[in-house]
């Protein structure tokens, strides 16, 4: 909006992630948001002190590496699509992906 233009764009990237109240208040707003913000708003995981941030990614890349490869696959390709499908259609990827890892040990 800052440039009397409308940001569709960043709206539809937030559309779902954000409440509803959120959205239109960061659209116009063009209000900055702090980090405890846009936690609130689940737009980002735990926010870290600097001196933190490396030890923790160190730790959760470790946490994904100890997980087998196909359970890891799986688990990015739900998140990716399952966010836009029906609860009946999001159960039967669930069990279709589930399958996929279980058949492939």
């Amino acid at each position: 909006m800052g440039r009397g233009l409308p940001p569709t764009l960043a709206i539809a990237a937030l559309m779902d992630k954000v409440t509803p109240r959120s959205l239109p208040y960061l659209v116009y707003s063009t209000a900055g948001v702090d980090s405890r913000a846009v936690l609130n708003m689940g737009l980002v995981s735990p926010i870290l002190p600097d001196d933190e941030l490396d030890g923790q990614g160190v730790k959760l890349v470790e946490s994904i590496a100890a997980q087998p490869a196909d359970a890891v696959k799986a688990v990015k390709v739900y998140l990716r699509f399952a966010p836009h499908m029906e609860p009946r259609g999001r159960a039967d990827f669930t069990a279709s992906l589930f399958a996929s890892v279980l058949s492939s040990r």
